[in-house]
């Protein structure tokens, strides 16, 4: 790799640049990475994905053209089996190799963790082979104590930090980072599903109504549960209102709070008026066939993918009064925000939004969530980003 050369012949030639993901299934963040990757092709920005081979993340990143490598990041999560606890530190030995060879043969000049443990991962190859590392913070607090510590300690090693929201740069500053050294980018929706929205026809949901989705993995932060315990006050007002659960279990430690739902869609008043869609490739259509897309999160909601797409597409929005989500919704103008876990504010919410109101929720969510959340917009301010730690570094090795 080259480096320390002029910035005409950097503005010459295309630019690459390393995403480095911890985890290879597909989630919010991953589909966020997968938006910014086409959007920098128009900014002279080439992207390599590393990230585990479990999963599909990477098999839709190979549809969409991207170059992807393999690369054995681990998760680093917490574990009270101590074999699986000494193992990490030999993992960040040999990942960190890992990732600095491929830096090397790739040619990388930034590298874009998007985890602090991407950060300790990439940390070697940036010190070695002079490459700015850049954090993007997709998490909100409060964190838990081992990404706490991450961060702390990945803040020391990163030239730059993008967050997601106001909540994750406060997240960045409760770890002790500086506030210069943050930006704060909003996520986009990706012009692949605004392209699928005109074209694709609602998905067929059967009679009855109104159809209510939430959208995401099946797990406790996301607040299924919440959206199920509400559903009771919802149908006594609409008798044939069916509520759609439409995403995979996250993995399979969160089968028990699966097994949960599943047993409260059985009790009454429920049995017969909740659905579990699964993962479904195509979001645009099943969020098209909805009457109203609720987001009931409990906790850890940065700048969710789905609020911002189910408004794109006109879909009346319900959200927990979460991280980022205020950023997203103006309650009572562009949908409706309620305080997490409070089940008769959700209720209250979902009536009101597939009541008469409705159109004019959606109309003004819309309008205002295509100004704000493009795809150009996003790449622009992150290729600018890159720029600034490109000239940087070159500044720093003359």
């Amino acid at each position: 790799m080259t480096h320390g050369t002029s910035s005409f012949a950097r503005r010459r030639r295309h630019h690459r640049v390393l995403q480095l993901n911890r985890a290879g299934y597909l989630g919010g963040v991953e589909r966020v990475i997968l938006t910014l990757a086409e959007g920098l092709r128009g900014e002279n920005y080439e992207t390599v994905l590393a990230c585990p081979p479990e999963g599909g993340f990477m098999a839709m990143a190979d549809e969409a053209g991207i170059e992807t490598v393999p690369t054995p990041i681990e998760r680093m999560r917490i574990t009270l089996n101590p074999a699986v606890a000494l193992r990490y530190p030999l993992k960040l030995l040999s990942g960190g190799r890992f990732v600095r060879d491929l830096c090397r043969r790739e040619r990388i000049d930034v590298i874009h963790a998007h985890h602090p443990v991407g950060v300790l991962f990439a940390r070697r190859a940036a010190r070695e082979l002079g490459i700015p590392l850049l954090l993007h913070v997709h998490e909100i607090p409060p964190a838990k104590p081992l990404y706490t510590l991450a961060l702390q300690r990945a803040l020391r090693d990163a030239d730059r930090v993008i967050a997601c929201s106001r909540a994750g740069r406060d997240l960045v500053a409760s770890a002790g980072g500086r506030a210069d050294m943050v930006e704060i980018v909003h996520n986009a929706v990706a012009p692949g599903f605004l392209i699928s929205a005109e074209t694709a026809k609602a998905a067929d949901v059967g009679p009855g109504g109104p159809h209510i989705g939430v959208f995401g993995l099946l797990e406790p932060r996301k607040g299924q549960d919440i959206l199920l315990a509400a559903a009771s006050a919802v149908l006594e007002h609409h008798h044939d209102a069916v509520f759609w659960l439409i995403g995979g279990a996250a993995l399979s430690d969160k089968a028990a709070y699966v097994n949960r739902l599943h047993a409260a869609a059985q009790k009454h008043p429920l049995a017969g008026h909740v659905r579990f869609a699964g993962h479904q490739s195509d979001v645009a259509a099943w969020m098209k066939a909805m009457d109203a897309v609720v987001l009931p999160s409990v906790s850890n909601e940065s700048l969710p993918m789905a609020l911002i797409e189910a408004m794109t597409l006109a879909r009346p929005v319900v959200a927990s009064r979460i991280g980022g989500t205020p950023e997203i919704v103006r309650d009572g103008e562009t949908g409706r925000l309620v305080p997490p876990g409070d089940v008769d504010a959700l209720a209250a919410a979902i009536l009101d939004v597939v009541g008469p109101a409705g159109a004019g929720y959606a109309a003004r969510a819309a309008a205002d969530a295509c100004a704000r959340f493009s795809s150009d917009r996003f790449a622009g301010e992150i290729a600018s980003i890159y720029a600034g730690l490109l000239d940087h570094s070159e500044r720093r090795v003359r």
